[in-house]
């Protein structure tokens, strides 16, 4: 098997060249599970682990394996999973800010061209999330597609693709239906051969339903969502990368509670929060360059030219305010990010570990306070 049938680009020649002399391999993660990796390569699929000194120099999360990396490979000492050596460069990684008082990089999917942004019809569509993976998507190099499924059970689905075609200016958005098939055709331009699409959105959406009609395949799992708010359980549990039969390559991840914007070194000075979302923005950002003052907060600032659009009716004021919560908050991550440094999650798990054993000697006390 060639490496190609796996995604290989030759963004990773280079950087491969120095370990291919040592006589290791390639091979491209399919699943975690904790600490273990699944890897497809030349041979076939291996198991793989981390070496002691991998582990050791890692700096974060973010610098381990995640599913979509390509990472190098040599013979285990002992039988058993593969000894897993580096992580080559990644080439569009698709990440959030992870939970936490801490704030590092949790990496969703690596070496992604597109992000399928799936959003149900049926209920628990909402445009502003869509705006945060879309935004996400831009700030990572990843091409933003938003997906309406179940259009099969919406009243007006013309009124609602207009009004995400609006509020989504640069943003490709297709009215699609998992279960019927309806608009899955017009997906196959992003399905090319060695091409990579992750599937995000909220549990119960029909990511695994769609994941399952371009697979050919009942391959994911799927419930039914409950009838009150048309959300679903996490029938998706791990993420899993998978061959389509055009050639591209399919991530389907398990449905997500929260979102929050990972920085990424983005509006470096927090001055200028005009600039933090421009690709998902690219209207409201580009009158925001035209603001007389470049701190302009876009609020009841003297010469904002967002604000004299707003007094034109030519911006959706919706827009606007989601525009800025979302600036603020990259700026306000990229800000925590400088503040605190490349820290792993160890010293979030300290502080509540601290936290947990203030609260049980709080309460050990209000115990003993009541039995006397």
């Amino acid at each position: 098997m060639e490496l190609q049938q796996f995604g290989w680009h030759e963004h990773f020649d280079q950087p491969f060249r120095q370990y291919q002399e040592r006589g290791w391999q390639a091979g491209r993660v399919s699943i975690q599970h904790r600490d273990l990796y699944h890897l497809m390569t030349a041979d076939g699929e291996v198991e793989g682990v981390v070496t002691g000194r991998f582990r050791h120099n890692a700096g974060s999360p973010a610098d381990f394996p995640a599913v979509g990396d390509w990472v190098v490979f040599g013979p285990s000492e002992m039988e058993g999973p593969v000894a897993v050596q580096a992580v080559l460069p990644r080439r569009g990684t698709f990440s959030r800010r992870a939970a936490g008082t801490v704030p590092y990089e949790q990496v969703i999917a690596a070496n992604v061209d597109t992000v399928f942004i799936v959003s149900g019809l049926d209920g628990n569509h909402n445009l502003r999330r869509v705006e945060r993976y879309a935004t996400q998507g831009w700030n990572s190099g990843v091409q933003p597609v938003a997906l309406l499924n179940k259009v099969d059970l919406c009243a007006d689905p013309e009124a609602v693709l207009a009004e995400a075609h609006a509020s989504l200016p640069g943003v490709d958005v297709h009215a699609v239906s998992g279960e019927r098939g309806d608009g899955i055709d017009a997906l196959k331009p992003y399905l090319g051969a060695g091409r990579t699409v992750v599937f995000v959105g909220s549990s119960g959406v029909g990511k695994s339903t769609i994941s399952n009609r371009i697979l050919g395949r009942e391959q994911m799992s799927t419930h039914e969502v409950r009838a009150g708010d048309s959300r679903g359980r996490h029938t998706t549990t791990h993420r899993e990368l998978l061959v389509v039969p055009s050639g591209a390559l399919l991530i389907d991840t398990p449905g997500m509670r929260e979102f929050a914007l990972w920085a990424g070194g983005d509006d470096e000075d927090g001055e200028h929060p005009g600039e933090a979302a421009p690709d998902s923005f690219e209207d409201i950002a580009e009158l925001a360059r035209g603001c007389r003052y470049p701190n302009c907060r876009h609020m009841s600032d003297a010469g904002c030219r967002i604000q004299e659009a707003l007094s034109l009716g030519d911006l959706d004021p919706s827009r606007v305010r989601s525009y800025r919560a979302l600036a603020r908050e990259i700026s306000i991550a990229a800000q925590r990010e400088r503040k605190r440094g490349r820290m792993t999650p160890d010293a979030d798990a300290k502080r509540r570990s601290k936290r947990s054993n203030r609260r049980e000697g709080k309460r050990r006390l209000r115990e003993e306070a009541d039995e006397s």
